[in-house]
């Protein structure tokens, strides 16, 4: 078990260290990307978390030597935000927004049918859906759809809005951004405002029925890949 300092850090440190470019985890390593064999493999967005090698580590615990093409690109029109609600590690994690006019960077992990039920197994809090995006990719050609995890919590309103993960590059992006340590204080301010920071987050991996009953009292808007990009909902 990692210690109350490890399991601040980590909340804090979301979305995690993610690549400058395309690359191929394989047996431990990461490695430059150049040529794709996407043969028996799903595409699959990886906009948030899913995007760190770091972090696809541990949702793979038992396949160290797995191998992942995590192919960088640009996704059109939809915009990378915050969810409304908290993770088992005690971050606020990442969702999707539609946003019109919004380029931001995202990933596409082309996964086996077992990695997939491996990630899936983590993704308690969104549902798996089949989207048709605009889709720019480094290496290879874009797949007429890929697979997302999408909060089924909504995306957290502030001021009426949703917020983007300013850790994710975006050019026209619209809506206004936070960092990880903005938006948990603001999420530990609206529902434990009793709380420090440190204690918030440590009793939230501990207790996940204390997130679970916090993430109910978050305002919520609900995924619409078509949403204009404005600050109403």
């Amino acid at each position: 078990m990692p210690s109350r300092e490890e399991i601040v850090e980590r909340a804090l440190g979301y979305p995690f260290p993610r690549p400058d470019r395309s690359v191929l985890i394989a047996n431990g390593r990461v490695e430059d990307l150049t040529r794709l064999d996407a043969r028996g493999r799903v595409p699959v967005l990886a906009y948030g978390s899913n995007a760190s090698p770091a972090s696809l580590g541990w949702k793979f615990p038992e396949e160290r030597d797995a191998v992942v093409p995590l192919v960088r690109g640009t996704i059109h029109d939809l915009d990378v935000v915050y969810s409304s609600h908290i993770a088992v590690y005690g971050s606020v994690p990442a969702t999707l927004q539609g946003s019109p006019g919004t380029a931001a960077e995202t990933f596409v992990a082309y996964l086996t049918d077992d990695q997939l039920a491996l990630v899936e197994g983590w993704e308690i809090n969104a549902t798996y859906e089949t989207l048709q995006v605009d889709l720019d990719l480094e290496v290879g050609e874009p797949p007429a759809a890929v697979g997302a995890f999408v909060s089924r919590h909504g995306a957290l309103a502030i001021d009426g809005g949703p917020v983007a993960v300013a850790e994710v590059p975006a050019r026209g992006r619209r809506f206004p951004a936070l960092r990880q340590p903005e938006v948990l204080e603001h999420v530990r301010a609206a529902v434990a405002p009793d709380l420090g920071i440190h204690e918030f987050v440590t009793g939230n991996v501990e207790d996940y029925e204390r997130a679970r009953a916090h993430t109910a009292r978050l305002p919520a808007i609900e995924f619409d890949p078509s949403r204009r990009g404005d600050s109403n909902p």
